[in-house]
């Protein structure tokens, strides 16, 4: 369990599952059992601390990692992760994220491996790709990088090409011209967690930069909070992938030419807490 750890983004999520493998493997363990380990006060202070109730300060995520006996590294993860989570500002949650990606364990990748972490963790590849459909397209790195509307420079554009081209989700023409290729991907099991994370993170952020910085006529920002069933999420759920892939089939087979890339998100989550459910 603990080597999981590093795969979270929520460390209240993280503690429920912790206390739920615990359980599952020692009968003995309790609420009451891992304040003592941790030399807490209160008996119930894991449970206030997982149910959201309570936060939790620097003296006691030295006790909760000593409950958990883990080990400098680990600890110091958790107690960033805590820090991230509990954060009130950007600049705040960009300095604790920062020295968690610091601190999650390296994977050795090697050969197609390595490009696709690359892949699922650099924006500007995404991108790039389908920079290549576009009719007005030029494979200038100074110019790609020119276009993009964060900062990257030539050699990571060259760079960029040259990894999806051995992915195999960009080729030649006949003539030597870049293309798009028909290749997709499955996520590694290690880059499916933190920088997929971030991935969307940024993109997130590029969404709402673009309310400041994008023409109305260009962007379409809306959002609707309503009250539902949970157990109507799933199809939900399948409902937008659904959308998803008719706006990709209508665009595919509108027959006009493109003009730019666009970065479409949809979100859908809970902005209450109560957990409760009509009886």
């Amino acid at each position: 369990m603990k080597n999981a750890l590093f795969t979270y983004t929520d460390y209240r999520q993280f503690l429920k599952d912790y206390y739920q493998d615990q359980k599952d493997n020692n009968p003995k363990f309790s609420f009451r059992f891992f304040a003592k380990m941790g030399g807490l006060s209160s008996s119930a202070y894991l449970k206030v601390v997982m149910d959201g109730k309570r936060n939790l300060s620097p003296a006691a995520i030295n006790k909760f990692t000593k409950a958990m006996k883990l080990n400098k590294k680990e600890a110091s993860y958790f107690e960033n992760l805590v820090f991230f989570n509990q954060a009130k500002t950007d600049s705040d949650k960009d300095l604790y994220f920062e020295r968690m990606l610091v601190l999650k364990p390296k994977v050795a990748f090697h050969g197609i491996e390595k490009d696709q972490f690359e892949y699922y963790t650099q924006k500007h590849f995404v991108i790039i790709r389908e920079m290549v459909a576009l009719p007005h397209f030029k494979e200038d790195h100074e110019w790609i990088a020119a276009r993009l509307k964060f900062r990257i420079n030539a050699s990571q554009a060259k760079h960029a090409i040259d990894v999806l081209l051995r992915l195999g989700l960009l080729d030649r023409d006949e003539e030597g011209r870049l293309q798009q290729a028909l290749s997709s991907l499955s996520t590694q099991p290690e880059v499916a967690s933190l920088e997929v994370f971030n991935f969307h993170r940024a993109m997130l952020r590029e969404a709402a930069e673009s309310m400041l910085n994008v023409p109305k006529q260009l962007r379409d920002i809306t959002s609707l909070t309503i009250p539902m069933p949970t157990e109507t999420l799933p199809e939900i759920k399948q409902y937008l992938h659904k959308v998803k892939e008719e706006i990709v089939n209508m665009i595919g087979n509108s027959g006009k030419e493109f003009h730019e890339v666009y970065q479409l998100n949809m979100q859908l989550f809970p902005v209450t807490k109560t957990g409760e459910k009509k009886k």
